[in-house]
Parts: C-alpha cells; structure tokens; sequence
C-alpha cells in the first residue's frame, strides 16, 4: 500500500511556488503547483507492462519483481545530462549471489532519446564506486525499456550494485518513472537516487529518499544460490474493516523461487496466528509472480480491535518448509468489529481562495454533489494559494491546507478518505480537484459522490449530537458534542482518536478573482473550538462529552453560523495519508440542536447511508427538521430521529 507521510507532504509544500491554470483531460480545472526544488511530479501516462524476454534460469532482481510500472513520472526544474540510479542492496540481492546480471531494465513516461546504462559495484565501507559495466542504448521508448549487456557483471556477496541510465533533462519533461503502488513496502532509501549539478553541493551522486518513490529499474540475473525448493509469497491487501462473523475479501503476489517448480502446496489463511481457512494449489506456479484471490470468515467470537490477517505457505509437495521460510508469510493489520454506528453526515472540505481565478468552477460542482445526496456537511478552508489577501483565512484553515492540500486550489477532501482508485483519483492525493467547466459538472459530481460511497465502506463507530447555546447579547457561545461509541471503539479507532469542531459561516461578501466582485461565500470555516487537528474526547465508559466555550468575533453573523463536528484519526509526525479518515459528522446552526444518534449501535448487518427522510405525518423532506423524523437506510432499516 502506498504511504505518504504527512511531514514530508508539508515540508514538500513549503518548498512550492504557483504555476499557472491548467486545464486537465478530464475537464478539471486547477491551479498546479511547481516544486522549487529540483524535482517535479507528473502523472505517468498509462502503459501496459510488456514481459521481458528471459531464460528458464534467469530472474528479475529490483525492488519489486513484476512487469507492472509506477503511477507517477519526475522531472527537473533545469537542463542538463544526469544519470537516474537505483542501489540494490542485501535486501535485493539475496540469493541471486552466484549468479550474473546479464540484463537491465528501466521505465520511462517519455522518450529521452539515446541513453546509456551503467552498473557499479558499491564497496559498503568506503561507498567507493566501480564500474562494472555499461552498455549504450541508441534509442528509447516509452514503458520499458531492456538492454542486454555486452558484459555480463558477476553478483558478489557483501556489496551492493547502483544500476542507472543517461537522461537529458528538459524542464517540463517528466521522462522518469517511479513507483510505490507496486511497492507495497513502500519507497526504499536508495531508490531514488540522481547523478549530476543540482545546486549547490555541486556535481554528484544525490539521495531523494523515499518521498518520490523508487525509479523504475530492474535487472536480469542469470543463476544464483536458490534452494531447489521455495515458495515467496508478498503484496497482500486486504480490507481494512471487516465485521466478526462475515467473509473478508484479500489477494496476494505468489511465485517459485526455487530451482524446481513445486507441482503441489498449501496456503493456510491466519488470523492472529490462528488458522481460519486452507487453500491447496490456487494457481501453478512460475518464476513470475502471479496474483491470488480468495475469501475468508472471520471467527464471530474475534474481539473487537486490530489483528493481523495473513496468508503462510505450509507444505510443498506435501512437506512443511524448513529453510529461506521469512517470505513464506504475508499479512496487514485489520480491524474487527462487533457493531457499528449510523453515518450520520459525510464530510466534504474544501480548499480555496478569493485570489484563486479557478476557484469559481469548484461552486458548481459541489452543488450537483448536494443534490445528489443530503448527507454532506461542507466545509471552506480559504488559504493563501496562489496568492495571500484573501480577507477569510484563518489561523486553523492555513494549518490544513499546508498538511493536506497536496492538489493546489480548488480542490476539496471527502471524509479525508484516500481514494486508491485511480479511475477516481489519478493522482494519487488525498485531496480531489473539484474545479470542473459546466459540461462536465455532473460527470464531476457523479464521481466525487462514488468517491464518499467509497469511504462509507469504513464503518462509523460513534454517534455525534450538537447542543450549542448563543447569548445575543454577550455573544458567548457554549458548545457540547455528545454521543455514544461501539463497543470497542477505542480497540478500533484508537484511543488517540480525535473530535474536531469548527465554526463556518454562509452569505459572506467577497471580491472573487476569477468571479464577481460581489461573490458571496458559503460554509466558510472562522474558528476551530478544538485543535485544528482535533483534540482528546472526553470518554466516560461508552458514552462521550466535550465542551467549548467562544465569544464571537464582531465581524461574525451568528445567523448564518453552523457548528460543525467530526471524529477523525489524529495527524502525527509520521502520519500516514489512509490512515486520518474522518470517521463521523453532523453540524447544526449556531443556537440550536441536533439529536442524531440512533437508538442502539447496529449489530446484525453493515453500515447503511441515508436514502429517504421523512416527517412523523409521512412528508418527504431533503434535510433534517425539527421534530420526529423518519430515516430509511440502505441496508434497510428505519430510523427515528429527533431533530432539536
């Protein structure tokens, strides 16, 4: 799974500048960021991996052994002859000692021209650097591209090899193909590695660490020191939340990786070390990896909270394995649950500016998304993209936009879910380009509400009820967030879990670049009553209360005010980009009250979105009112609410 920690995202932003307006094939429009540093990042355009041509006794060695290629392309700023190199280390090169890498590999978005590939042998002591081998490539093509060495290089054990190839850079060119998707260890110190002038250390070798991914570069290696036995197993994804008692779809990468091809094995599927399923010979195996479905069931006596589920090579032809067993196993952390919470509220954030000239396209999309669905609470985050003077930022709103605004303006977050979808979300970002022309607003729409669907896979796990109180003539305000939590919420969640409450407000007159000089402004976000991250929530057994008290700024009309509540994963300094869902929302005016929690958790069927509300006297209505109010699930329950 790709990771992206959120400290590099800031530091990465810090470091941007604007470019300009750019209108994307899809018919979005968005105001694109250019790195002042050296590198910039580009969507790679789509290409279908083509298999290389290998001996029986050859093997891909690399930080990842498919034919699949990255996502995503870089470029630099400058022109100029560099050399783009990955470092294969211990971790790579394993028992391919004894063998010879008698052909490489690498990816590129764009063609470079002629280029040239060379393999050094790094001394792990001193770093020194000898060359091995090179090999000239007259002309290069986009996707792979395989040479084959004139001067096949031996694979010796306690040294690493850098692997790299020529490229001309151009500024605006993307030509290098990096990966993480394809990684699902992530991105490897050593992946991303540039030879040439980058400023000011000069001409040399320098380290981008793991934020851009690894380049694309793979090698061939002819023989090595394999067990005539072996079975890796590796990439395993899963669900992340899965209901005791019910099936939990997974898949996994599995290949031989031994001298002989076994003609029978047994994978067993584990919880927690404990075996809930058997499969014998899902596929036949080969020296490529190949990919496994498969389905389990979930003991309905699992406790609540994070276990791991993995998958573990048991016998080859009918015996257990005894040796090279570490990649015999694969797994990821899921949560189990035993009940869940009504989704009262979907929470959409957007992120924009007066000074923004796109910004105005963004308005039209998120009004076909509420009327495609009355469950969404929007918020307006004005920051200082592309310019500052926008007369509505605030403090809160400038610290989100710098953590999660990876998009540029306009764009927006739903339930801060990562949509891995890349149909959804081709870059990959967790926050969505939400500035469309009018002839694709509904097809933008459509999109974003599959994407809110999309984060209602995770269930709700707490109920969220407003109470606020305004003094008209003190212009105090008293704010309590209540609710009930599942049980084992805390074991799910997390008891670093986090409440956000804001304060937005509607009718606001602003001078809009790219609009009218009168452009009202609505859902702005004015103050956060907790943390602009969120803070602690106030448990006492199953149940929670947190308390705010604000005065109101004078320029604020409290008529036009909401308090808005969200519960969500907390922000930390290596915070991962899937891992700050927001989990619950509801919002009321400012002066009044909302009641929205369901009567008791649900405990025999998933987690349902509002379809159809309705008063007590059987009126269809499209918002909550006061009163009685009747809600029909999807998964087919009915639900009285009271609204206050």
């Amino acid at each position: 799974m790709r990771k992206t920690f959120f400290t590099l995202i800031a530091l990465l932003l810090s470091l941007t500048t604007v470019n300009a307006q750019m209108l994307t094939p899809d018919g979005s429009i968005t105001v694109t960021r250019q790195h002042t540093a050296v590198i910039n990042k580009h969507m790679a355009p789509a290409m279908g991996p083509n298999r290389i041509a290998m001996d029986a006794d050859e093997r891909i060695m690399g930080y990842y052994d498919s034919d699949e290629m990255g996502e995503n392309a870089l470029g630099l700023n400058g022109s100029g002859q560099f050399k783009a190199g990955v470092e294969f280390t211990k971790a790579q090169i394993g028992h391919f000692v004894g063998g010879q890498i008698t052909k490489v590999r690498f990816a590129l978005g764009e063609l470079i021209g002629a280029s040239k590939v060379s393999v050094y042998k790094v001394a792990l002591e001193s770093g020194e650097l000898t060359l091995m081998s090179e090999e000239a490539v007259a002309s290069t093509q986009k996707g792979w591209n395989d040479v084959t060495l004139t001067t096949p290089v031996a694979v010796e054990d306690g040294v690493d090899y850098l692997i790299c190839y020529d490229f001309t850079s151009v500024p605006g060119k993307y030509p290098l193909v990096v990966d993480q998707d394809v990684n699902p260890g992530g991105a490897v110190d050593g992946g991303c590695l540039m030879y040439g002038n980058l400023g000011e250390g000069g001409e040399g070798w320098y380290n981008f660490g793991t934020q851009y991914g690894n380049f694309c570069i793979q090698a061939v290696v002819k023989g090595g020191n394999f067990p005539d036995e072996d079975i890796t197993v590796s990439s395993f994804t899963s669900t992340k939340f899965v209901q005791a008692g019910q099936n939990i779809a997974y898949s996994y990468r599995i290949k031989n990786n031994g001298n002989n091809i076994p003609s029978a094995y047994t994978i067993d599927v584990m919880l927690d070390n404990n075996v809930i399923g058997t499969t014998e010979t899902p596929v036949a195996l080969t020296n490529s990896p190949q990919t496994v479905n498969g389905n389990a069931t979930i003991p309905a006596d699992a406790a609540s909270g994070k276990h791991t589920l993995a998958v573990k090579v048991t016998k080859i032809n009918g015996q257990a394995p005894t040796e090279y067993t570490e990649d015999d196993i694969a797994g990821m952390d899921v949560s189990v649950y035993t009940e869940s919470m009504l989704r009262q509220k979907n929470l959409v954030e957007e992120f924009t500016s007066t000074k923004c000239v796109a910004c105005p396209y963004a308005g039209p999309v998120l009004e076909a998304l509420s009327e495609l669905r009355n469950d969404i609470v929007i918020m307006a985050h004005h920051d200082n993209i592309p310019t500052s003077g926008d007369p509505m930022v605030c403090d809160e709103s400038l610290a989100l936009s710098k953590t999660f605004n990876q998009s540029g303006n306009p764009c927006a977050m739903f339930n801060r879910y990562y949509e891995t979808n890349t149909e959804l979300n081709s870059a990959q970002t967790i926050t969505l380009g939400i500035g469309y022309k009018s002839q694709y607003v509904n097809q933008a729409a459509e999109m974003l509400n599959q994407v809110i669907e999309n984060s209602n896979t995770i269930p709700s796990f707490a109920s969220i009820n407003i109470k606020s109180e305004y003094n008209e003539s003190t212009r105090e305000l008293n704010v309590e967030v209540y609710g009930n939590g599942a049980n084992g919420f805390n074991e799910i969640m997390g008891e670093d879990a986090v409440l956000s409450v804001f304060l937005t407000e509607d009718g606001i007159q602003s001078a809009q670049s790219g609009g009218s000089r009168d452009a009202i402004h609505n859902h702005v976000t004015r103050k956060a009553l907790s943390d602009a991250f969120g803070g602690a929530i106030n448990w006492n057994g199953n149940t929670y209360s947190n308390k705010y008290t604000i005065t109101l700024d004078s320029s604020w009309n409290p008529e036009n005010m909401h308090v808005v509540a969200f519960i969500n994963r907390p922000v930390g300094n290596e915070t991962s980009i899937d891992d700050v869902y927001v989990n619950n929302a509801e919002t009321c005016k400012l002066g009044e009250s909302i009641t929205a929690g369901i009567e008791a958790p649900i405990t025999d069927k998933g987690t349902g979105v509002e379809v159809e509300r309705y008063t007590v006297d059987g009126r269809k209505i499209s918002k909550p009112v006061k009163g009685l109010n009747i809600v029909k699930m999807s998964d087919g329950r009915t639900i009285k609410v009271i609204v206050k």
